[in-house]
This record gives structure tokens, sequence and C-alpha cells, in this order.
């Protein structure tokens, strides 16, 4: 009988790409640091708050994440919008950008109404929505950070994912690429599904793998991936601890040190 080889949930083009782009945060930030980031959980350990779904969650979230990566320095203000504008009059928030309703389901943007000083938009739902809250807050950030050192010349959205998880949050990143939301009116309810974020969910599943292999450190990928993602991380291990392909980010591998 032969064994059946162990294959990862991405094409070759998408493995090639998320290890060159995984080389190049190792470029840009070093290898001790990568090797040393923790993997943020979603436990009171990291959140020290009583989270209630108002605009102070927000700027709780805002603060964690921008001390992590190191934007803290930064004038960074938030503003809402939402599909429903009586929904932000009633809850007493800051409304900006009106435009913004008329975007497809846009979870936030980030802005420079003058130099040096930065706006984030987020999309109001997501303040009952912790972890999604963090997700957007996160890329947002990321991408703030990336252009602001000159490390990217423009905003890439792919390599803001990833900046999320070679950061600490992976576990967010790839727990909130659908979110799923309840609609009701007069007479009907139902479930509005949404992706999120730009790398899909075999993509993001990979990046979590070969960061784990990398650091070869923490098990909280297991104890908080929800099934879906836990199902293709799973995978991604298996093969990276038993592939004899080659891998371009040679220390995600085991078997390819040297």
């Amino acid at each position: 009988m032969f064994s059946r080889k162990i294959r990862p949930s991405v094409t070759p083009e998408d493995r090639q790409w998320i290890e060159e782009a995984l080389l190049w945060f190792e470029k840009e930030y070093g290898a001790s640091f990568l090797k040393s980031v923790p993997i943020l959980e979603p436990t009171s350990n990291f959140f020290d708050r009583k989270f209630d779904g108002t605009a102070a969650d927000a700027h709780y979230l805002l603060d964690k994440a921008s001390e992590v990566l190191s934007v803290k320095s930064r004038k960074i203000d938030l503003a809402f919008f939402g599909y429903s504008t009586q929904e932000l009059l009633k809850s007493g928030v800051t409304i900006h950008h009106e435009a913004a309703l008329e975007q497809d389901f846009a979870l936030g943007f980030c802005e420079e109404p003058t130099v040096g000083h930065y706006q984030i938009d987020l999309e109001i739902d997501q303040l009952s929505n912790t972890p999604l809250l963090l997700t957007t807050l996160v890329y947002e950030l990321s991408h703030l950070k990336m252009v602001e050192e000159e490390r990217i010349d423009e905003p890439n959205e792919y390599l803001a994912d990833l900046h999320g998880v070679v950061f600490g949050f992976g576990i967010f990143m790839a727990n909130s690429i659908w979110n799923f939301r309840q609609w009701r009116d007069n007479t009907h309810q139902g479930w509005h599904g949404q992706k999120t974020g730009f790398l899909p969910e075999e993509m993001m599943a990979y990046a979590i793998a070969l960061f784990q292999n990398y650091q070869q450190g923490s098990d909280a990928w297991s104890k908080h991936l929800n099934r879906s993602m836990f199902r293709l991380f799973k995978k991604n291990m298996e093969y990276l601890e038993e592939t004899e392909d080659e891998i371009l980010f040679p220390e995600a591998n085991p078997l390819k040190r040297v």
C-alpha cells in the first residue's frame, strides 16, 4: 500500500507567497523578535475588561493593540459609521463620513485628516463582536505602521493580514475571517454571512501553521481556533512536519533545519 501524501491547504503559488512574505517580516523585524512574539489569547490575561458593547470598548482595544504594535505614540482617534444612521444617533457616538454608509459592508478604514494625526473609522455593529472589532483595529494599525515606517510604499491588504499574525494576533485574525450577523425586521429574521479580511481561510491557516512551527512555542492555537480553522491548521501542521518539499521559510520546518 502506498501512503497518502499530505498536502497543504494552499496552492503552490500561494504557499510560496506566504513563505516569502514571512521571510520579508523576518528581514524587517528580525528573527529574534519574531520568535519571541507572544501569541495573544482571548482570555482575561490580555483582555482585562468586561466588554459591554460601547465605544469605550473600542478605545480600550485601540490602546491595547497600539501598544503591541508599537504605534502607541501616534495620535489616533476613533469615529464610527453604520448602516442605520438612526441607530448611530441613538448610541450617542461620533458619526463620521456618512458616505461610508454606501460602502458594501466596510468594517473600517484609516485616514490622515492632518499630518501625523490619524483617524480610524469603524462600522458600529462590531462593538457587539469584540474579536472582530480587535481584528479590524489590528488590520488598520498594521497598514498605518508599515506605511509610516516606510516598510512599504503603499497599503497592501494581504500583507496587513499577515502583519497581525506575526505580531501575535493570529488567533483573532483567523477566527474572524467569517462574520455572521443576525437580522430582523417586522415580519422576517435570518442570518447574514460576511467575509472579513483579505486572506481566505486556506491561506490564513497555512500562515499560522507556518508561524507556529517557526516559533515552536505556544499551544494556544489548538485551544482557541474555531472548528473549521483548526481543521485546516492541523492539516498544514502535519504537512510541515512531514513534507520533503523545499520550504522557503526553512526554520518553519524542523526537518529542514541546519
